[in-house]
């Protein structure tokens, strides 16, 4: 198909920039995921942005560096950091400190359960972390 000539009611062709809103950043962005109502822009680095369906965009701190992971269950993002920090927002704008690396390595990798479990490696070390109960080996 070399050429496009829409027919006479073209007008009914809906295009998926009808659909979309542009929304400014304003730094790299590692992931995307929704809370609630509103789309969850991960920074690269120190926040994630909040975006209403309106556009209204709600920077948030998160870590006090890089955002190297994230993983969302729907009612919250977790995120590690080259702070050494595991930390997770909800849809209601809330930051919790999930656990702190004693060496501050790099939390570089997260995972989440539906029964609430969360599972991080820092450096090389996998960490599983559940409400009830929870076996694992870390091995160097």
């Amino acid at each position: 198909m070399k050429e496009f000539d829409p027919a006479e009611n073209s007008a009914s062709i809906v295009s998926v920039t009808d659909r979309v809103r542009p929304v400014k950043i304003g730094m790299p962005v590692t992931s995307v995921h929704f809370l609630g109502e509103r789309a969850a822009f991960v920074g690269a680095e120190e926040k994630v942005f909040l975006v209403s369906g309106e556009g209204e965009i709600s920077p948030i701190a998160v870590h006090g560096g890089g955002i190297l992971c994230a993983a969302s269950d729907g009612m919250r993002i977790v995120m590690g950091g080259d702070d050494g920090k595991l930390v997770a927002l909800n849809a209601k704008s809330e930051v919790a400190l999930i656990a702190t690396d004693a060496k501050r390595r790099w939390i570089d990798n997260v995972a989440l359960h539906s029964d609430g479990a969360v599972a991080w490696s820092a450096a090389i070390f996998p960490i599983c972390n559940r409400a009830r109960s929870c076996s694992h080996t870390a091995t160097p």
